[in-house]
């Protein structure tokens, strides 16, 4: 419950209690995203060092264009 300080100020984080169905959610979905991430760094590490090149060097992998990218840019 949100509650004012003395001099009327109400904090900014304070939200009341937390519905652990809503948090339980949440934590799922963080987990999938911080997993998904991971196994793109890992393809990508693994893509590199199949090449024999270093992870910082810049160049585009066998088959994808300028700057990594694997279609045309946009003209806008």
């Amino acid at each position: 419950m949100t509650q004012t300080e003395p001099g009327g100020i109400v904090p900014a984080n304070d939200n009341g209690p937390v519905d652990p169905d809503a948090k339980a959610r949440a934590d799922a979905l963080v987990f999938a995203l911080a997993s998904a991430l991971g196994r793109q760094i890992a393809r990508e590490e693994f893509a590199r060092r199949e090449h024999g090149r270093a992870a910082n060097d810049n160049l585009p992998l066998p088959g994808l264009g300028p700057g990594g990218k694997d279609r045309p840019e946009r003209e806008e």
